[in-house]
């Protein structure tokens, strides 16, 4: 992942990151908290808003617990904990106890990370945003690509990587085309061209054609 934080999620939810880092948003002080590490055997947790507040912070072979001794709390959104683990890379957080400076549990449930960046997709993969940016993540090295953007109509297309190395960018009411006529080519992760449209939002891409 790159630019993915607690931020991204729901108010009142976790989520957890392939490096086992646990991610958090709340609109209420947690005092303490405890959950499932599901796919993996849990060899330890630390640091994150936990740590930064003196948390108590065990664990077992699948779950972690954290509590403040002094009344410490945690706030807004952030990285709550750090898993440490063997295995994986975790598929989830299951079994959530958060409970606020009193004891009292906070209602918080597990969601799935957003993809915010093109280098949180696997390999060889894009993906479109609400806003029309077209992610990418690749492990070869694209000299040009052409994808239907499905449920808008496409009105233009600009910017991301394709526009930085030069590309030559067109559309149809329906397709992006990229490709250079100077041999660069697009490489790693990133935003490959945002696409500008009429309509709701996209609903994904399909006919994709990348070349090297």
């Amino acid at each position: 992942g790159g630019g993915l934080s607690g931020c991204d999620l729901p108010v009142m939810s976790l989520s957890i990151l392939e490096d086992g880092s646990v991610l958090y948003n709340t609109s209420e002080p947690i005092g303490g908290f405890q959950f499932t590490v599901d796919g993996v055997t849990v060899t330890g947790a630390s640091g994150g808003a936990a740590g930064d507040a003196g948390f108590m912070i065990s664990n077992s072979a699948t779950e972690i617990l954290g509590f403040s001794l002094t009344g410490a709390t945690i706030d807004g959104c952030g990285t709550l904990v750090v898993a440490e683990f063997d295995g994986g890379p975790p598929t989830g957080v299951s079994g959530i106890i958060m409970s606020d400076a009193n004891g009292i549990q906070l209602d918080f449930s597990y969601v799935e990370p957003p993809i915010t960046d093109g280098c949180s997709l696997p390999d060889m993969n894009l993906y479109i945003l609400e806003d029309g940016s077209v992610l990418y993540n690749t492990s070869e090295s694209i000299g040009g690509f052409q994808f239907t953007v499905d449920g808008v109509t496409v009105t233009g297309a600009y910017g991301g990587a394709a526009e930085d190395l030069g590309f030559m960018i067109s559309t149809s009411a329906t397709e992006v085309l990229g490709f250079s006529l100077t041999g660069a080519t697009i490489d790693g992760c990133g935003t490959l061209v945002v696409a500008e449209f009429e309509g709701e939002q996209p609903t994904g891409l399909s006919g994709i054609v990348m070349t090297d």
